[in-house]
């Protein structure tokens, strides 16, 4: 949805909203940094409103303090913000290239998800033979894609994942009752080391180069385990 009206999230605030219609204003703060900052603030200026009626005083006092209220909450949720943005630019520079300012790392966590765990996203390519899903991938990439062949994992078969105009090829496997999605991010860059960050969206995110190609594994294995897993599943193109 897009973003809601200050009636509606001063109707959020006091109660006052349909049940479908708070879900949805709820679920929209989620996601939207602005919108809660704005809420944050709608809760402040009640707050001081509220103080405020137990000691009367002149109505351009009440004025100065609610805004300089207002003001310093900004400069602090700005300071968050920034140190936020910073983060997850930390995480998306290590773990994938920055593609017209996506958050690629979810939405490529969003793409194991959907593929590999609920299966609500199809394989382009159903197979538990790597030279077919090779076979699959060749001509639509621009590197020569290699499919791991793991002996404590079975391969289920391979998509191409599109994220801001650029191919992402995914190969799904099953390991000890477990669904793992292992992402080819492209040719690997000199100097890059691998790493493994946990939380996103609920699943851990490892990078590791092997045979000169960057992969990317999104597993719900804590970070140690899931580096080994990923170290053990490109061991086999070593």
């Amino acid at each position: 949805m897009s973003c809601p009206s200050f009636e509606s999230l001063s109707a959020e605030l006091d109660g006052e909203l349909a049940e479908l219609e708070r879900e949805a204003v709820r679920s929209h703060l989620d996601g939207c940094d602005r919108c809660r900052a704005r809420r944050t603030e709608l809760l402040l200026l009640g707050s001081a409103v509220r103080n405020a009626s137990a000691a009367p005083f002149d109505s351009n006092e009440l004025k100065a303090r609610l805004m300089a209220t207002v003001q310093k909450r900004r400069r602090a949720s700005a300071l968050r913000v920034a140190l936020g943005v910073a983060a997850a630019a930390a995480l998306v520079v290590l773990l994938v290239p920055v593609l017209g300012g996506k958050d690629v790392v979810t939405e490529l966590v969003g793409d194991h998800l959907g593929t590999t765990v609920t299966g609500e996203e199809p394989f382009d390519v159903v197979s538990n033979d790597p030279n077919v899903v090779e076979r699959w991938f060749d001509g639509k990439l621009d590197y020569k894609l290699r499919i791991p062949r793991p002996p404590a994992a079975r391969l289920l078969g391979g998509r191409l994942c599109n994220v801001g105009g650029r191919q992402f090829p995914l190969a799904s496997y099953e390991r000890e009752g477990r669904r793992i999605s292992l992402f080819a991010m492209g040719t690997a860059a000199r100097g890059r080391e691998g790493d493994c960050k946990e939380g996103v969206r609920g699943f851990t995110v490892c990078r590791q180069a092997a045979d000169g190609i960057d992969y990317m594994l999104v597993s719900d294995y804590p970070r140690s385990e899931a580096k080994r897993v990923l170290t053990a599943v490109l061991s086999d193109l070593r």
